[in-house]
């Protein structure tokens, strides 16, 4: 009759141990996947943060999008994104125009067999991705299925600056193993939990049991004591299969372990025999130093409150490799409440801290310069006005000839100015300074405990360091420069934001008084860098402008074209410096692929001429100097009268110097044999008038 009792009561217990391990592994597996989501969607809205609305904006979801710029720039980031977080499959950018989804860009290279082009139609679509482009401000997590596979989809709405619509949609795919990959560690760390717990629960069952009949409470224990290390020995096995160590150990401050499990050699790099007894190192030694304290203080509270012990920290092994582990223990007590022996489990979580560095690391920096940004910035922004801090400085700092520097160089070129403007200013911040990169030109500097005077002579410091590598940088066709403004706050009832504002309106006003000498400098080392990559001289400009102003004399053109003319004949191939030297100076014919970039020249020059003022009045005529006259020529096949007057002039005159000049490809013409395939081309190649204008100005100049 006893017998059956115990053992109605051990299968009683035992249901109601294999009921809460269960849903305990089924808590740990949910919030492992609720936060494998949060984390997700924090990482989805941040990439969404960091995209170039305006950008977004100029694409078209079309074939067409593949040569802008824009794209090019969206797709890099992209790539640049899944390279780094190697555990999403996708990320992609789409639009729903007429009630179909089209792929704007995506992240896989153009060689991959799952690259989606510009404009290619997404037919396998569920429902969700039509909801997320017909909504704004809120993020989807689905379950998706296509042709690709299966994955946890994450889709957030990017809107219009201007109009506050949806106007695309952030996607990105984790393939199911990579969406569960947290939640399988933590069940798996559950599941060992739960073992140890049913192996003590059935060694202490049979403890019992072997131990019904006696009476004393004294013997029992130590009966269930040698039980217990009996259980231990049987099952060491077992224990040097899980994924970390399992210990018993005193409650001291060396943490003196009374038993090991074989795990501590792959965790710690020490045998078990190493640390028992402290025998080569304490188990405190291993904690490191920053830690050890508040792991003490962790443990005393726990034993005090007599629950679990849940932590992570960091420990340094034998090889003095750092690593992250997680504990999960609890304390042994006596009849009397005291505590007799502490038990726990110990697991590696390096993998999963790195991860969780690295999600931070983005959530606060700027991919391109490793400087904070604009989240990290408006956040430091809050504390210093929560703190009341004071005085605190502000710096802000525009680049300088940006654009003009990516619509000439491409954005490569740019980012590199970005990237030393950057070192520049990280150079000249103390410890505790906030610098961060707030626009895409934009620089924000946060002084604490700084006058305006010394925010002043910061700002001295890094336009000297810019005009010193501006010196040591003599091939640069640009040079570094920076427009910088400061402001200080004194009273703590005063707005960081309004200081904020007074600094941009003091740099806005020094960039509008540096902005005319500098475009001059940089055209001057355009022009420069022109001749020598196009092996082409003054003197060819010199008798450009001489042919172009014999047809405008003649043809009575009024002053203001004229001096156009003059500038067009010297700068019409700026879009040359966007060239590749060795294309341009190719000796023999361009290949197909070559002429298809070398014909680029004329819209790459029109970007850097509608970049600046000074040249902005010849920027069609710098697009449209390729054209022909029977509608033949490039980039968009004008026809007669359709190119602008100063276009059809300078392409008569250009191609009359190009023909009797030496160039790498062919010996130069005579002047007749030029005339002759002036004429030749006239009506086809050239305005017929224009040719006859010029001819007859030639007439009577010696050969």
């Amino acid at each position: 009759m006893q017998n059956n009792k115990v053992k109605a009561l051990f299968i009683l217990r035992l249901l109601l141990l294999m009921t809460i391990g269960a849903g305990y592994i089924y808590f740990t597996w949910s919030s492992g996947l609720n936060k494998t989501k949060e984390q997700a969607i924090k990482l989805a809205r941040v990439v969404v943060s960091g995209l170039h609305s305006e950008d977004i904006a100029m694409l078209e979801a079309s074939s067409q999008d593949s040569n802008k710029v824009e794209y090019l720039e969206l797709k890099k980031n992209l790539t640049k994104f899944v390279t780094v977080q190697t555990d999403i499959r996708f990320a992609y950018i789409y639009k729903m125009k007429q009630d179909k989804i089209y792929i704007m860009a995506d992240s896989e290279q153009e060689y991959s067999k799952d690259y989606s082009p510009p404009g290619q139609e997404y037919t396998e679509a569920q429902r969700i991705f039509y909801e997320a482009a017909g909504d704004s401000g809120k993020v989807y997590v689905a379950d998706t299925k296509d042709r690709w596979g299966s994955f946890k989809t994450i889709l957030v709405p990017i809107e219009n600056p201007k109009t506050g619509m949806t106007m695309a949609v952030f996607g990105m795919d984790y393939t199911l193993s990579h969406w569960n990959y947290y939640a399988h560690n933590n069940v798996l760390l559950a599941t060992a939990v739960i073992l140890c717990i049913l192996m003590l629960f059935f060694a202490g069952n049979v403890i019992m049991s072997n131990n019904i009949a006696l009476r004393e409470e004294k013997e029992k224990l130590a009966h269930i004591n040698d039980k217990l290390i009996e259980s231990e020995r049987n099952n060491a096995l077992l224990l040097v299969n899980l994924p970390g160590l399992v210990y018993r150990c005193r409650y001291d401050k060396h943490w003196t372990m009374e038993y090991v499990s074989d795990g501590s050699l792959n965790l710690t790099g020490y045998k078990p025999s190493d640390l028992v007894h402290n025998h080569t190192v304490a188990f405190n030694d291993l904690i490191t130093p920053e830690f050890r304290i508040p792991v003490w203080e962790q443990w005393t509270k726990t034993l005090q409150d007599k629950s679990s012990f849940i932590g992570e920290y960091s420990i340094k092994t034998a090889s003095g490799e750092i690593k992250w582990v997680y504990e999960h223990g609890r304390g042994i007590y006596d009849e009397h409440g005291n505590i007799e022996i502490v038990e726990g489990l110990i697991i590696d979580i390096t993998d999963r801290k790195m991860r969780e560095n690295e999600i931070n690391y983005l959530n606060h920096h700027d991919t391109l310069t490793g400087i904070y940004n604009r989240r990290y910035f408006e956040m430091e922004k809050l504390r210093i006005e929560r703190e009341q801090l004071c005085p605190v400085s502000v710096i802000m700092g525009d680049i300088n000839g940006l654009k003009l520097i990516n619509d000439s160089f491409g954005h490569m070129e740019g980012d590199k100015l970005i990237v030393s403007i950057a070192q520049i200013l990280q150079k000249n911040c103390r410890e505790n300074d906030i610098l961060a990169r707030t626009g895409g030109d934009e620089f924000s500097i946060l002084l604490p405990d700084s006058t305006n005077e010394y925010a002043e002579e910061i700002a001295k410091k890094i336009e000297e360091d810019c005009a010193e590598l501006k010196k040591s940088a003599l091939g640069d066709v640009y040079h570094l420069s920076i427009s910088l403004g400061c402001a200080t706050k004194y009273n703590p009832e005063q707005p960081l934001s309004q200081i904020i504002k007074d600094a941009e309106d003091r740099m806005y006003r020094y960039k509008m008084l540096q902005s005319r000498s500098l475009h001059s400098s940089l055209l001057s080392s355009m022009k420069t860098t022109l001749f020598e990559k196009n092996k082409e001289t003054e003197e060819h400009a010199q008798r450009l402008i001489a042919y172009s102003n014999l047809i405008g004399h003649q043809m009575h053109l009024m002053d203001q074209q004229l001096n156009d003319l003059e500038l067009l004949s010297t700068l019409h191939d700026i879009g040359k410096i966007g060239i590749s030297d060795l294309l341009l100076n190719k000796p023999g014919k361009l290949s197909n692929e070559e002429w298809v970039e070398m014909r680029k020249h004329p819209e790459i020059g029109y970007r850097i001429a509608m970049s600046t003022s000074e040249l902005a009045p010849i920027a069609e005529y710098i697009l449209y100097h390729h054209e022909r006259w029977d509608g033949s020529g490039y980039p968009q096949g004008l026809k007669g009268t359709e190119i602008p007057l100063l276009s059809r002039i300078i392409a008569v005159a250009d191609a009359y110097d190009a023909m009797t000049e030496d160039r790498p490809y062919r010996a130069a013409m005579s002047k007749q044999e030029a005339i002759v395939e002036l004429r030749r081309n006239a009506g086809t190649q050239f305005d017929p008038n224009i040719v006859e204008i010029f001819l007859s100005e030639l007439k009577d100049k010696p050969e």
